[in-house]
Order: C-alpha cells, then structure tokens, then sequence
C-alpha cells in the first residue's frame, strides 16, 4: 500500500511544522474500523520515530529540511476501562468558538457529503475521549501516568519555547 511513501509525506510534514505533540485518533490496528483509519494510526507512530532521525528521508534533509523529533505522540480510541494517560472532553463549550470543540469538526464533516449527505448533527453535553501516550522522549518526570493536557511537561511559556527551540529572545524581546 505504499507504506514508505506515505511515512516518507507524513514525516516530511512534521519536519516542516516542527510540532511538539503527535496526536492519532486512531490506534494502528483491527479496531479503528477500516485500512485507512488503521494506516493513519500506523503512519503516526512510525514517523514519531522516524521523524527526528537524520537517516530517515536523507533526501528531505538535502532539501533543507532538519530532522524534528517531537516529544510525545498519542493514539486515541481508548476506553475508559483501559489504560489511558489522558482524558478530555471535546463536548465542553469553548467561549472563543462559540461551541464545542467536538462541534466545530462536526460542522466541517458536514460539508463532505460523501460521508453524511451534508448532515449536520450537533452533538449536546459530555463527550469524554480518552487517549494513550505510547511513547515520549521527556524524562519521567515531565511525562507523569496521567495527564491533564497533551502539552504537559513541555513548557510552552515563551522563555520555554525559546529554550526548547535552542534559540535567543530576540532583542528588546522579553522572554522571561
């Protein structure tokens, strides 16, 4: 199915965007349902790894891409009764978007009318998700059993970002 090309495009996205997180809706296996939900599970695992390995893609890298290695990825589809790190509720109201989390992306799906003939469902009250850490390069420490948010243990303060990123404020810049 053309796993190495579609890594290779995966891992060429992360090395672009530098994200710190990698988040999966989807395990990489028999329950998310079918081979493309399965795949993109797969895929996200693997170019955690691969990502931030110079070997990876040399051509990428002669492109002038540098390797990235973020520093947690998650597979979702979790069940309460199983072992999670982490529990959010995308059906709590956000005041910056009017709605749920979980209805925004509803309102999206709407419009692939290929999937729902163009249906829009919102979806009222809780709507727990839990979600499995598989693997992190923070030290444990910074990477507790259990999380309240997927950027725990990195800090995201802007002096953090700076030190995290390898670079100096910059000048008149105060990144305390």
């Amino acid at each position: 199915w053309g796993e190495q090309n579609v890594l290779r495009d995966v891992v060429r996205v992360i090395r672009m965007d530098r994200p710190f997180v990698l988040i999966s809706r989807f395990q990489g296996n028999a329950r998310d349902g079918h081979g493309n939900h399965s795949t993109a599970g797969l895929i996200t695992q693997e170019a955690f790894k691969a990502a931030g390995d110079p070997q990876m893609f040399p051509d990428q890298i002669a492109d002038g891409l540098r390797p990235s290695q973020p520093f947690k990825v998650y597979i979702g589809g979790v069940r309460e009764n199983e072992s999670w790190t982490l529990r959010i509720d995308p059906g709590e109201y956000s005041p910056w978007l009017g709605d749920s989390y979980a209805n925004v992306p509803r309102l999206g799906l709407s419009f692939q009318r290929s999937q729902n003939s163009g249906r829009y469902t919102p979806q009222l009250g809780p709507s727990p998700s839990y979600y499995l850490r598989v693997a992190t390069i923070l030290n444990g420490a910074s990477a507790p059993e259990k999380e309240r948010g997927f950027f725990d243990g990195i800090d995201t303060s802007t002096a953090g970002l700076f030190k995290l990123l390898g670079e100096s404020p910059l000048p008149g810049g105060d990144a305390a």
